[in-house]
């Protein structure tokens, strides 16, 4: 988590899956308190299916370095990524 500011948050995913074929899976995501709960709104993703040991190298190093160009770049502030995707305003958190 890059921001916790009792509402919204920024998570960066870098997985690799069976989605069925092994396939590595990139994204920035807005973690939410949405109703329903549904967790995260994925902002930007890459996903890339792998065939081969040189496919799932070039397809984790693509994903890293996505991931990468949005830390270098910013903003971490999760607002700016539901204005650039058009979500709606981000709900408050239930209180505790």
């Amino acid at each position: 988590m890059l921001a916790d500011l009792n509402t919204d948050w920024l998570e960066l995913t870098l997985d690799i899956a069976w989605r069925p074929e092994l396939t590595v899976n990139a994204a920035v995501e807005v973690g939410c308190w949405c109703q329903p709960d549904h967790n995260v709104h994925q902002v930007r993703k890459e996903r890339r299916s792998v065939a081969s040991p040189q496919d799932l190298v070039d397809a984790f190093a693509a994903g890293a370095a996505m991931l990468l160009d949005v830390l270098e770049s910013g903003p971490f502030e999760p607002s700016t990524w539901r204005t650039r995707t058009g979500l709606p305003n981000a709900p408050v958190a239930p209180r505790q």
